[in-house]
């Protein structure tokens, strides 16, 4: 069992769904967890701690997704973004 919905840097209102998951121990699956492909690019510019991480991991801007998921499970262990957004952008 599992909730999909949107979840971003940029849309963080399922953020009690996202805690809610969690207490229950269900999968979420964040819905546009990079601000939608096209945008995903440009996170580390819009999102200052999204940058910083990158920095600090020496993660390049092109690989910042890889950064924005693993934001998304540090908030909770049970996100899981679908493989298709992680993989699209590289």
């Amino acid at each position: 069992m599992s909730v999909r919905d949107q979840f971003s840097p940029a849309f963080l209102s399922s953020r009690r769904e996202l805690e809610h998951c969690t207490k229950l121990d269900l999968a979420f699956l964040p819905w546009r967890p990079l601000d939608g492909i096209a945008n995903a690019m440009g996170l580390a510019e819009r999102h200052r701690a999204i940058q910083q991480a990158a920095d600090e991991t020496g993660t390049s801007v092109t690989g910042v997704h890889r950064v924005t998921h693993a934001r998304e499970l540090a908030l909770a262990p049970v996100a899981a973004p679908p493989p298709s957004h992680s993989e699209r952008v590289t």
